[in-house]
């Protein structure tokens, strides 16, 4: 436990007590709680105790009035050159207005908010400390803006005084709106890093209870939907991922859906809360709940970019899956493709998803191999556009049973992962792989090391990296609508390791070594 912590433990526990105290046995008492003021306070005065920020002090300075002419018209100057969105002049006058007058606060403050607006970080929160750390600093905009780019610039210190601050400027009765939720969030980030958990705590119970308060008193107006979909996306900027989501949740569950733009919040909020479910390791029975109410709500729609679309829910919760899967959390997306298996057992890709799955961790039961097998069979015959993805599945399935070639009885894997891949108007690497290993295999050595070095000459290709990200980026931009990990990351989740074992697997082949191919997974009878 850090020092601040152990010091404010104490009187924080006392004042949480009494606070609960009051709420669970007065039953006159509000429903909505609020973090008493007191709390931020002592916490406050911890900080400065402990030498964590700095005291403000008078700055006593001597500035001739030609100086102060000259700063106030370069600031003019400025201005206008902002407005016209000439940010290079506007900083160059900027720079000029504070050093005629360093006690020209309103340059430095404009100062900020363009090298933030370029992605400076770090110079906007000097500039802004500059005028906060003047006597009597009480510009509430000033301070959130500068505690917020703090927190996520990960200083902690100075983000909780800013935040603290600018929340004791707050009237008492604390009145609820979207700018209280994000200054909650990233204090309570700032806090948890610095070890008052306490404080934390509270933080985390008022938000959700100012969550639940904007919930109820929105509209059905389009601007009021985007700035509820903006707020959800400035909680997960700021890292807080739980309010993120439970803002999502809370506006679906509790806001009004009503008029022509219900099914327009609707989708997007259901993608929201979707990723971020899948991002907390959510293991889809939350998802599942929802999509079942919206279903019952007739608000079950597509994604975001297709939302008048109406969907079944079998494809909705196919769609979950398929999302859960791509950000990594594979238990979910299991959980999710077999629920929409439960409303359409002849759901081709849920099938094939969850047979797949099998294989790659085992082991692989009856049930699995019916899957894939039924899969298959019924892509083959509707002619599916899946049917590409389909036939590596078997073909792999068909791998781990060591059925490499054609029989009397049925294909092996050696034709049907090529008939994969001729499908396919630009071979996928790890379908290659997949050829190559059962090439092996199959004895045909010289083959199988052609195979994989094609599947390496495509992930060397930078023309091939690229493209893949660019439809992450399209994914994220275009269906999701909403940028929850960086492009690069899902591509080296998906091929990160493969161009490593394909490089293992010609060098062994070509010093004479076996190579080291797919593992066949156990089989339950």
């Amino acid at each position: 436990m850090s020092t601040l912590a152990f010091y404010l433990r104490a009187g924080i526990l006392c004042l949480l007590a009494t606070c609960a105290h009051a709420v669970d046995g007065d039953v006159e008492a509000p429903v909505h709680y609020r973090v008493p003021d007191v709390l931020m306070q002592e916490t406050f005065s911890a900080l400065l105790d402990f030498g964590m920020v700095e005291q403000a002090e008078e700055r006593a300075q001597q500035v001739s009035i030609f100086s102060q002419r000259r700063s106030a018209s370069s600031y003019i100057r400025a201005r206008v050159a902002v407005a016209a969105e000439r940010y290079r002049d506007a900083e160059r006058y900027l720079r000029e207005a504070v050093a005629y007058d360093s006690a020209n606060f309103a340059a430095w403050s404009e100062l900020g908010h363009v090298l933030a607006g370029t992605q400076r970080y770090r110079s906007a929160v000097a500039a802004w400390q500059h005028v906060l750390a003047a006597s009597g600093a009480d510009d509430a905009e000033l301070l959130l803006s500068c505690g917020l780019l703090e927190s996520q610039l990960e200083d902690h210190a100075a983000a909780a005084s800013h935040l603290l601050q600018r929340r004791l400027l707050e009237p008492d009765p604390l009145q609820v709106s979207a700018e209280i939720v994000q200054l909650d969030a990233a204090l309570g980030r700032s806090l948890r890093e610095l070890g008052n958990v306490q404080l934390v705590e509270a933080l985390e119970r008022e938000r959700i209870s100012l969550l639940h308060e904007l919930a109820a008193s929105q509209t059905n107006e389009l601007a009021s939907a985007q700035r509820w979909m903006m707020l959800v996306e400035e909680l997960f900027g700021l890292g807080d991922l739980e309010s993120a989501r439970a803002a999502a949740r809370i506006r679906l569950r509790e806001g009004p859906f009503e008029g022509q733009y219900s099914n327009y919040l609707a989708t997007h909020l259901k993608m929201r809360f979707i990723l971020l479910d899948a991002l907390l390791s959510g293991d889809g029975l939350h998802v599942i709940e929802l999509c079942n109410e919206l279903d019952g709500r007739d608000l079950l729609h597509g994604i975001p970019s297709d939302w008048r679309k109406e969907i079944r829910l079998a494809d909705a919760l196919y769609e979950a899956g398929s999302d859960f899967a791509t950000l990594g959390n594979e238990a979910g997306a299991a959980r999710l493709f077999a629920e929409a298996l439960r409303h359409d057992p002849q759901h081709v890709l849920a099938r094939n998803n969850l047979g797949y799955a099998a294989m790659e961790h085992g082991p692989i039961t009856r049930t699995d191999i019916a899957l894939i097998e039924s899969s298959a069979a019924d892509a083959r015959d509707g002619q599916s556009e899946s049917l590409a993805t389909v036939l590596d599945t078997i073909g792999w399935l068909r791998y781990m049973q060591s059925h490499l070639n054609d029989d009397a009885h049925t294909r092996g894997a050696l034709s049907l992962l090529r008939e994969s891949i001729d499908l396919q108007e630009s071979p996928d690497p790890i379908v290659l792989d997949h050829l190559g290993d059962a090439t092996w295999l199959s004895g045909d050595k010289q083959e199988a090391m052609q195979v994989w070095n094609a599947a390496l000459s495509r992930l060397s290709d930078p023309e091939f990296r690229g493209q893949a990200i660019r439809n992450y980026n399209l994914l994220q931009g275009g269906l999701w609508q909403f940028h929850v990990v960086d492009s690069e990351s899902m591509y080296d989740r998906e091929y990160g390791a493969l161009m490593g074992s394909l490089k293992a697997k010609l060098s062994a082949a070509k010093n004479g070594d076996p190579p080291p191919v797919a593992e066949r997974r156990t089989f339950i009878p």
